[in-house]
């Protein structure tokens, strides 16, 4: 199941503290070519964007499983490559 909100807002939010200050370290991660390579693989190669989405996940999905294991959470994930890290 994805998550919309972090386990720390949840518990926060069910304790009916709506506000306060949290200190931590941001992570913020960008492909830069994803488009264009995204396009080549699509055109020259028969299921090239699965192709990718399967790269991409399995690079990305060891660093925010880092992330959760040290008790830190993500944000937001924009596209398949920019995520939001919080530690």
């Amino acid at each position: 199941m994805k998550r919309l909100i972090t386990e720390f807002i949840h518990d926060q939010y069910k304790n009916n503290k709506l506000k306060g200050y949290i200190n931590g370290s941001t992570v913020s991660v960008d492909l830069t070519g994803f488009t264009v390579m995204t396009e080549k693989l699509m055109k020259q190669v028969v299921g090239g964007a699965e192709i990718l989405s399967d790269i991409i996940n399995s690079v990305f999905n060891r660093a925010v499983s880092t992330v959760y294991l040290n008790g830190g959470y993500v944000t937001s994930i924009n596209g398949f490559g920019k995520y939001r890290c919080y530690l």
